[in-house]
């Protein structure tokens, strides 16, 4: 990524700061979402796998989310 805070080597760093990220993590959010939805699963290993892997992004989505929350609050209290 081309942001200063995606540079940092700290993961916790980087949680909430850098929009391009959040962007891109929600859009692989509703992409993951709509093939679980939509695509047609022969196996269950897969559809399970699908999901998972849904999950785990919708975990750092909230993440991300929460810690945008945080430092958008906190700097708004900073100022007055």
């Amino acid at each position: 990524m081309a942001c200063r805070y995606c540079e940092e080597s700290w993961f916790f760093a980087k949680l909430g700061r850098c929009r391009q990220c959040m962007g891109l993590c929600v859009l692989l959010l509703v992409v993951l979402g709509l093939l679980n939805l939509y695509l047609p699963v022969g196996q269950v290993v897969y559809k399970v796998a699908l999901q998972l892997s849904w999950l785990a992004v919708a975990v750092l989505s909230l993440g991300h989310l929460v810690m945008a929350l945080y430092y958008w609050l906190s700097d708004r209290n900073d100022k007055g």
